[in-house]
């Protein structure tokens, strides 16, 4: 049995370490498109931030359509609504970028809960974690 969970352990590294590189190619990208476009990025306190308004007034059927897609694959780890989201996608900027970016962490997630059947419920919420982590940068 403990050879077993040293077999887990080393899954769930391998899976970490397969995630941050994906990830750190997402990361220069947003970074060299930030720099073409002269922005610079600033860090904010918590206290400091607020939701801006709505960009969008309304987002594609297809957009829609792909947001219910990777949030079915991503509902046990991830507990915002559809309607949530879509608001978040709504006072996004390039809200088509960052769908990009949640269908990443689905698609990836579900090829390795799909690999490792046998991953806990806290091991597939660790997995969803070290993913989302890395695309905050």
């Amino acid at each position: 049995m403990k050879k077993n969970n040293k077999n887990k352990g080393a899954v769930v590294r391998n899976i970490s370490s397969r995630i941050k590189d994906i990830f750190r190619d997402y990361e220069r990208q947003k970074l060299s498109e930030s720099i073409k476009q002269g922005l610079r990025m600033k860090r904010i306190r918590e206290f400091e931030f607020q939701f801006g308004l709505a960009k969008h007034d309304e987002l594609p059927q297809e957009f829609v359509d792909r947001v219910k897609k990777y949030k079915a694959i991503l509902k046990d780890v991830e507990k915002s609504t559809v309607e949530e989201a879509l608001d978040n996608f709504k006072r996004d900027m390039y809200p088509h970028t960052e769908l990009i970016v949640w269908e990443c962490i689905a698609k990836h997630y579900q090829k390795i809960t799909k690999a490792n059947p046998d991953l806990t419920p806290k091991e597939k919420k660790d997995l969803f974690t070290e993913a989302l982590i890395h695309t905050l940068g």
